[in-house]
């Protein structure tokens, strides 16, 4: 998969969205994330991350590792993906605020 989005919840008394990326080339493989809004609007004083994933490796993070998401409620928001030079695989997860509450998401390819 190259360039992807997923849905983001997160709410500090539990919900966390998080993010897994395999990369399975022979090479280093950079991933620029940017984290919107429910209007798709990039955050204020957001700068997309990029993250270095080498030949075979990965990453997994909630996304609030990555971003300073605001202290409201609920954050909805989306996760856009743009990958540069390779393919990655990825998959989401929802932490939720029970113990052992994991949901999986959609990865979907950005067009």
């Amino acid at each position: 998969m190259s360039d992807f989005i997923v849905p983001v919840r997160y709410q500090e008394q539990g919900i966390r969205t998080g993010l897994a990326v395999q990369n399975a080339d022979e090479k280093t493989v950079l991933v620029e994330l940017t984290l919107l809004d429910a209007q798709g609007e990039e955050l204020l004083g957001q700068s997309p991350v990029t993250i270095e994933i080498p030949a075979r490796g990965h990453m997994a993070r909630f996304v609030d590792e990555l971003f300073s998401i605001p202290a409201s409620p609920l954050f909805v928001g989306t996760l856009t993906a743009v990958v540069q030079s390779g393919a990655v695989a990825a998959i989401a997860l929802e932490q939720g605020p029970e113990p052992g509450e994991f949901t999986t998401l959609p990865v979907a390819p950005l067009r």
